[in-house]
């Protein structure tokens, strides 16, 4: 698993000089881009899969995701 903090995401989308250094975990950030997950919720989600934990939520975007389960709001 790769945690990618603010600084190195700017730095990749700002095509700065050490952009190529995080290219790669960035790139692999399978989860958000796939579910259309907020990257906060895609790490919450991957370090559940992780862990073969199930992640218990409220939040509707998790609605229909394997290795959740969701909710809904009343």
């Amino acid at each position: 698993m790769n945690v990618v903090d603010s600084s190195a995401w700017l730095e990749y989308f700002a095509d700065g000089p050490n952009a190529a250094a995080f290219a790669k975990p960035i790139e692999a950030t399978r989860l958000s881009m796939d579910h259309g997950l907020a990257m906060a919720d895609s790490v919450m989600l991957a370090a559940a899969q992780r862990h073969g934990a199930v992640l218990w939520t409220q939040d509707a975007d998790f609605d229909g995701l394997p290795g959740t389960r969701y909710f809904a709001k009343r």
